[in-house]
């Protein structure tokens, strides 16, 4: 269908013509051997041993540590992390942009501070969220986790926007970006087996008691957080940020561009209900060994080793598999492939009950092997749709997509990440003790059936992504005849796009113009544009501001009413809402500025005119 609307496209104009093969032909031009030596991926791969290592501590261990060592209530843990994900949420979207616009004076780089800086402080915080002091009062423990648990977060959205994005950068043809988080995914995966087995294996050579918990994490974070420092490290020497296009862009019209990108409309749910069903059924995965399968004591950390070993080797050995077969057929096939597999391997853990070990590993053996595939292969698809964007601007912006991809599973954190939690407690959950037949359905469901809630969202989706291999070569084609100062085809539409003008995405008085839509600034030329029509637009957007205000004091307000420890379900949606409304303040007081600046200098008619016309046509 896309080469089709591209030959009509050509047919009807004088653009020069591509010939494209069938795509199942082993001769197609878009195979095209890797330009990356081993070297550079190694070195890229390298810091996701100790990134994914870091979500054992702090995504499974950490909750039940604090839950079952420390003696938190779970919903002051829900609490705590609803916390952490609105301070991280807030402040990802401007790491992103900052990391797009960054030009340091040494060598122009503008990933490589980030990565090098969010690394030194998410491993400092992890640090202080596995090494927590004795307390006399519980609120103190939960002030420590809760701060600890916000600045890891920092740390590691520091980090993992500029890193994700230097992926998306150095990487050029179809295949190249599934080989290369395809590494990445595999060393991760090992470093996650190193984490997963690192406390288990102290505490099994020590008495039981709690001083061996607290030395085991206290160990922990300190091998982590060493191991994350040298292979950043690593990659600061083995790999070059790639020279492009580093034409500046506001930091909202980026994200519009980025949310308006008919390619990442599909993608962007894939990763959010993707990611919340996954990190629900792993969040569970400690309440599951314990009061689920209900091993007898001296075995309970043999067994949530195992299940964790076996889950994380077949990841290892099932992604080359899965990296093959989207090879010999596409990213979009293999990831769909995928997550169908990985719903039907949760959904047959829903009956194993307590003392049937064999059938959980086998079952989680399963899971491992299937959520592999589409977990690396988002990424690679991810890169695609950054092509896409700058056949349509001319720009690279890797960390505008790498920042959204972050955010939004962020904001719903806010609420869904501890939910999981909230869920158990509502069910009756009792630290230590026997559950009761709710909490231990509770538990159960969270660990089967989320992937298949998730599902509504992500088979749609994946299903109507549209950049297949064909297309990424046309897309490809078309940002080579932009170079050359030639037109090309949008093969997803079929229209005709001129080579873009920098100076319609960047600088003033674009970077203004592009807070607003197509209609608005059509609006403002029909009231007879200048001073007066900007001037509306800024009026507008101040009474936005103040009705945002308002709203934010109100929840604020709500929540400082709202007693942690007889409300703390209240308390969490309230912060949920906190975080949507400092965020929404936040875009529009971005608007409001950008209307301040057009109605100081109110840009002339037939520039507004031209700017309207290329945004209709994107």
């Amino acid at each position: 269908m896309a080469v089709q609307r591209v030959n009509a496209a050509v047919a009807a104009s004088d653009l020069t013509p591509i010939r494209v093969v069938d795509e199942s032909s082993p001769l197609i031009a878009c195979r095209q051997a890797d330009s990356l030596t081993l070297a550079v991926k190694l070195g890229y791969g390298l810091p996701a041993l100790a990134h994914f290592g870091f979500h054992i501590p702090v995504n499974v261990f950490a909750e039940k540590f604090y839950a079952d060592v420390l003696l938190l209530r779970v919903e002051q843990i829900a609490t705590g992390l609803a916390v952490g994900s609105l301070f991280d949420a807030t402040l990802g979207v401007l790491i992103g942009w900052l990391s797009d616009n960054f030009q340091a004076h040494i060598g122009a780089k503008r990933r490589h501070p980030f990565i090098a800086i969010g690394a030194v402080l998410a491993s400092v915080a992890l640090m202080a969220l596995l090494s927590p002091p004795v307390y006399d009062l519980p609120d103190h423990t939960w002030l420590h986790f809760t701060l600890s648990y916000m600045f890891v977060h920092l740390g590691i959205s520091l980090f993992i926007i500029p890193y994700i994005s230097l992926g998306y950068e150095i990487t050029r043809t179809y295949d190249e970006a599934s080989s290369l988080f395809a590494l990445r995914q595999v060393l991760g995966l090992i470093g996650i087996l190193l984490a997963a087995a690192l406390p288990s294996v102290i505490k099994l050579s020590l008495p039981a008691a709690v001083s061996s918990e607290r030395m085991a994490f206290r160990f922990e974070g300190v091998m982590l957080a060493a191991l994350m420092l040298t292979c950043v490290g690593a990659l600061l020497l083995l790999v070059t940020e790639r020279a492009g296009s580093r034409a500046s862009h506001a930091l909202l019209p980026g994200l519009l561009w980025a949310l308006n990108n008919r390619a990442n409309l599909y993608l962007l749910p894939v990763w959010l209900f993707a990611s919340i069903g996954t990190s629900s059924s792993l969040a569970m995965l400690p309440f599951w060994v314990e009061y689920v399968l209900q091993p007898p004591v001296v075995r309970r950390e043999r067994w949530l080793l195992a299940i964790l070993c076996s889950s994380i080797l077949a990841s290892i050995v099932a992604i080359p598999l899965w990296a093959w077969f989207a090879h010999h057929s596409s990213k979009k096939a293999a990831a769909l492939t995928s997550w169908i597999a990985s719903i039907i391997s949760s959904m047959l853990a829903l009956p194993i009950g307590p003392g049937q070990i064999e059938l959980a590993v086998a079952s989680w053996v399963l899971i491992g092997a299937s959520v592999s595939g589409w977990n690396f292969l988002f990424f690679a698809l991810q890169a695609d749709v950054v092509d896409y964007d700058e056949l349509h601007t001319g720009m690279r912006r890797e960390a505008a997509y790498a920042s959204l991809e972050l955010l939004l599973p962020k904001l719903l954190g806010v609420t869904s990440h501890g939910l999981p939690l909230t869920i158990i407690g509502m069910a009756g959950y009792a630290p230590n003790k026997i559950q009761a037949p709710a909490a231990l359905w509770a538990i159960r469901l969270l660990v089967s059936l989320t992937p298949l809630l998730c599902s509504v969202f992500v088979l749609p989706c994946l299903v109507l992504f549209p950049i297949s291999r064909e297309v990424h070569h046309l897309i490809a084609h078309g940002i080579k005849q932009h170079t050359r100062g030639e037109a090309a085809v949008d093969p997803l539409t079929g229209r005709t796009l001129p080579p873009p003008a920098p100076e319609l995405f960047s600088g003033p008085p674009a970077s203004d113009l592009a807070h607003f839509s197509a209609s608005e600034l059509a609006r403002a030329l029909r009231q007879g544009g200048g001073s007066h029509a900007f001037g509306h637009l800024m009026h507008v957007r101040a009474r936005y501001v103040l009705g945002s205000f308002g709203l934010l004091g109100a929840f604020i307000v709500l929540a400082a009413m709202t007693d942690l420890h007889e409300r703390p379900k209240q308390l969490v949606a309230l912060l949920g809402l906190i975080s949507a409304a400092m965020v929404g303040l936040f875009l529009i007081s971005l608007k409001l500025k950008a209307a301040i600046a057009l109605w100081r200098n109110p840009p002339g008619e037939d520039v507004v005119q031209r700017f309207i016309t290329q945004r209709i046509l994107e």
